[in-house]
Order: C-alpha cells, then sequence, then structure tokens
C-alpha cells in the first residue's frame, strides 16, 4: 500500500455513482446497461457495487408482480366462492 487509494477501486466507484441515478425502478438491467453507454462490463460491474454495498436491490419486474398479486386475488375470490 502506498497510502493512495487503489486507482481501479475508485474508477469503479465512479461508475457506480454514475450509474445510481438510472436505478430507478423503471429500467430493468438491459435498460441501465443500454443508457448509461459505459459497455456492458462496466455498467455490470457498477452494478455489482453497488448490490453488493445494499445500495441497490434486485426486484422482480412490475408484471411478475402484476402476474403475482391478480394470482393471489384469483386464488382468494375462488377460495370465497368455495
Amino acid at each position: 500500500m502506498n497510502g493512495y487509494p487503489d486507482p481501479d477501486a475508485t474508477a469503479e466507484w465512479l461508475d457506480a455513482r454514475y450509474v445510481f441515478p438510472f436505478c430507478n425502478g423503471v429500467l430493468d438491467v438491459e435498460g441501465i446497461v443500454a443508457q448509461t453507454l459505459l459497455g456492458r462490463f462496466r455498467t455490470l460491474a457498477a452494478l455489482n457495487a453497488l448490490l453488493e454495498h445494499g445500495h441497490i436491490q434486485m426486484v422482480p419486474p412490475q408484471h411478475e408482480r402484476d402476474v403475482e398479486a391478480s394470482t393471489d386475488e384469483m386464488a382468494d375470490l375462488i377460495a370465497a366462492l368455495v
């Protein structure tokens, strides 16, 4: 250690800080890769760093949550009819 920050780690966190605003719940991972223009590897590395440090979390796509909700509602309706 020379007392200076690791340049690779510094670059990764600069990318992570740049990518973070794209993690808005609207874009999926592929959308974030496309929008950031950093390239797939750097964007995924930034997303991984954010995920590992708890700054973001993965959630299922909205359509999957809608299907789960409608399935639960349908199950409740069927249970009420029986």
